[in-house]
């Protein structure tokens, strides 16, 4: 995945990548490889062990943050 998310992001910063299959997105040339870092992997799981429903204090990552909370009703009794 990391593979893949590097190569769409050297399309864009060589300026082919194409938008809606129209124009072409503008390059870059900021744009840097992505490298895993285990230090992140477990600061990330730390992070949102035990749901929780704020942001970690974290003043050296940045971090973003999406709660989502589904609720699924299933009567049974109306399968037979």
């Amino acid at each position: 995945m990391l593979h893949d998310h590097n190569l769409y992001r050297s399309r864009i910063a060589q300026s082919l990548a194409v938008h809606s299959g129209s124009s072409p997105l503008p390059g870059g040339s900021n744009i840097r490889k992505v490298v895993w870092s285990c230090e992140l992997e477990e600061l990330a799981s730390a992070a949102v062990r035990g749901c929780p429903t704020k942001r970690a204090p974290n003043n050296t990552y940045g971090q973003n943050y999406e709660l989502s909370v589904y609720c699924y009703f299933h009567d049974f009794g109306r399968l037979s």
